[in-house]
């Protein structure tokens, strides 16, 4: 059943894109020989174009990273599941909910160990029995909740909201977490507000340290050279005295 929807979703996607591709070719062609005659129409048509093609080339369909590993996100871990809020390819962010798996392996395992003494030695017996062992084969099962799609300064704040229950186990539940998002949901606005100018002043101070180092590409370096070329003279002029001295003495032999 999934593998159809997966299908009919690419049919969906394959006919919009045929559509926009068309949509490009033909208000830019309207807008080439409408321009010259009706500019306003002309300019309608170019925008038309402009926004057909916005369309084809940005990302239609979110995605998240294949494994835990390699994502850009907010985490946090519980003892057998961790929630994280996970970058999708458009820089959205999604709440996710990991779950460790583990491979079931059998081992013979000695109980009810008992001392005996057999003829004034002492002897050890013991009962063998099968048990089971879970090892982490170090992949997770990724449970998305796709209804909560957040932006960078509301994923911050959903995160810290997180961090604040993350002592109840309720949240790594999936139906609990799936309530108290929505409870939270309409409420950061003006949480998500805050944070997002405390990131436009990030962003701020980063652009002005790329500035800053354009500027003053290698203050350093130049600073730190000049003791060197000081050094290398007088070497030179230790060097020539020497030779001098010698040509000197030299001379008084002759």
């Amino acid at each position: 059943m999934a593998k159809v929807r997966l299908n009919s979703e690419l049919a969906k996607l394959r006919v919009k894109n045929f559509f926009l591709l068309f949509g490009i070719f033909l208000f830019a062609a309207v807008g080439y020989f409408v321009t010259p005659y009706y500019l306003a129409l002309g300019l309608l048509a170019w925008l038309a174009s402009i926004g057909c093609l916005w369309l084809l080339i940005s990302p239609s369909v979110r995605w998240l990273p294949t494994t835990r590993h390699n994502v850009v996100s907010l985490d946090i871990s519980g003892a057998t599941r961790s929630v994280r809020l996970v970058r999708t390819n458009v820089g959205s962010y999604v709440c996710c909910i990991y779950t460790p798996q583990t491979t079931r392996d059998t081992v013979v395992q000695s109980v009810n160990e008992q001392l005996t003494k057999v003829d004034g030695v002492l002897k050890s017996s013991s009962d063998y029995q099968n048990v089971d062992r879970y090892i982490n084969n170090g992949t997770y099962k990724k449970n998305v909740l796709s209804d909560f799609e957040y932006n960078l300064a509301a994923a911050i704040v959903v995160y810290l909201c997180l961090v604040v229950r993350s002592n109840n186990a309720t949240i790594f539940n999936p139906n609990e977490l799936k309530q108290y998002l929505s409870y939270l949901s309409p409420r950061i606005f003006i949480a998500s507000l805050f944070v997002r100018f405390l990131l436009i002043f990030a962003n701020g101070l980063f652009f002005s340290f790329l500035i800053s180092q354009t500027v003053d590409s290698s203050p350093t370096l130049s600073k730190g050279a000049e003791p060197n070329e000081q050094t290398d003279k007088t070497a030179n002029l230790v060097q020539n005295q020497a030779q001098k001295a010698q040509i000197e003495k030299g001379a008084s032999y002759e």
